[in-house]
């Protein structure tokens, strides 16, 4: 699911408005505003919190949040 404003594209391989690949995996979600830099990955069921930027390949099943996005630490 991706949030209203973003700017990346859509689920699976797609390019972003500068025409540059940018990819997410299946079940990734991408909230509001937030930003996948050209040339990034996305992980299957990754999530990115609203208004982040993602300026490194997100690991599949990573919750990152900030600007820029830094994975949060899994809780037991």
């Amino acid at each position: 699911m991706i949030g209203a404003g973003n700017v990346g594209g859509n689920l699976g391989s797609t390019l972003s408005k500068a025409g540059h690949p940018v990819v997410f995996g299946e079940g990734a979600l991408v909230g509001a505003g937030a930003v996948v830099l050209q040339y990034r990955r996305v992980g299957e069921g990754a999530t990115v919190g609203a208004g982040a930027v993602v300026t490194k390949d997100l690991e599949p099943g990573v919750v990152a949040i900030g600007v820029p996005a830094r994975p949060v630490p899994a809780t037991r």
